[in-house]
């Protein structure tokens, strides 16, 4: 229903399945999908957690939160955009995207080494190995948003 716009009907559905299963992560998940869509990034980043904390693998719920913080952070979030929308493509938009824009570096690096330009060319190879560099730091700094969400308040005991 949330895809084809049906936001109130989406609403009420997963409302309506929250209070047949309060442990049903994918109403969780559907119900942020619409405070998402609604432009609420906020409470759809709580109905994530929400479903995070009942199913730590659910991939719509990290999509989600994904989600959610692109447009809570929409600069750092064209990085993560770029890679929702490789994941969603599966892996051979991935391997076929990283493939073309391998083609095109090093035939800009080729081009520009023969007109003279060896600065841009340098530039390009550094710009490069900063795309390789995100690309593997970008999985590992979402875990970690994701598991500093997750963790539990603590209080201290001699407090």
């Amino acid at each position: 229903m949330v895809m084809q716009g049906d936001l109130d009907g989406a609403e009420l559905a997963a409302r309506a399945a929250l209070e047949a299963d309060p442990e049903d992560a994918d109403a969780f998940t559907a119900l942020g999908l619409v405070h998402a869509r609604k432009g609420d990034a906020h409470k759809a980043r709580h109905m994530a957690l929400t479903a995070l904390n009942i199913a730590p693998e659910d991939r719509d719920a990290h999509r989600l939160l994904a989600q959610a913080k692109m447009q809570e952070r929409p600069i750092i979030g064209y990085w993560q955009r770029f890679s929702l929308w490789l994941s969603l493509g599966g892996g051979l938009r991935i391997i076929g995207v990283l493939i073309g824009l391998w083609l095109a570096y090093r035939v800009g690096v080729a081009l520009l080494d023969n007109a003279g330009y060896s600065k841009a060319s340098g530039l390009l190879q550094i710009a490069w190995l900063a795309f390789v560099a995100m690309t593997w730091v970008a999985g590992f700094q979402y875990r970690r948003l994701v598991e500093r969400d997750l963790e539990k308040a603590q209080l201290d005991p001699n407090y």
